[in-house]
């Protein structure tokens, strides 16, 4: 199924439609949510991502995330992504906006908390290879360590931190 994305403009107006390739081969600014996955003691989730991931396979991730879709807004976004990520919902938050500009992809992104029970999770078995979560201090230890994180992990960071 191909998936299409609107087009935005740094203000994030919509400018245009095309598809996820398209977008990605031609770096077209899209839409993306981004989300940290948060214990009851605000513990967070870091992922190993799939060595068959299009980006940055088998790094590791302190978020979770996807593409808006054509039409679709950031929140419905968020709900389809946390449902097919994790398979489960929580309390969640907006926690900021950043952009994200790699040689891979240039995105207008929305962050995200999403509060969850960790015995309800169920990881998506063809996007991580698995999960553990981890005190912020211990990830900012782990971070400074290795450099398996995905590049806009400290951006992420302190978004989380100023919240």
């Amino acid at each position: 199924m191909v998936e299409y994305l609107d087009i935005v403009d740094e203000e994030d107006n919509v400018v245009g439609r095309c598809t996820r390739d398209e977008a990605h081969s031609s770096g077209k600014r899209h839409r993306t949510v981004m989300f940290f996955v948060l214990s009851p003691n605000e513990n967070i989730m870091v992922t190993k991502r799939t060595k068959n991931k299009d980006f940055f396979p088998g790094y590791r991730s302190v978020v979770m995330g996807g593409h808006v879709g054509a039409g679709d807004s950031y929140e419905e976004a968020l709900k389809r992504e946390v449902e097919e990520e994790i398979g489960t919902f929580g309390e969640y938050q907006e926690i900021g906006r950043f952009t994200k500009d790699i040689p891979e992809e240039t995105e207008n992104v929305k962050l995200y908390t999403v509060k969850v029970e960790p015995e309800k999770i169920r990881l998506a078995k063809d996007e991580f290879e698995g999960g553990v979560f981890m005190s912020l201090e211990d990830i900012l230890k782990e971070v400074e360590r290795c450099h398996d994180f995905l590049p806009e992990t400290q951006q992420v960071l302190e978004i989380l931190r100023r919240n």
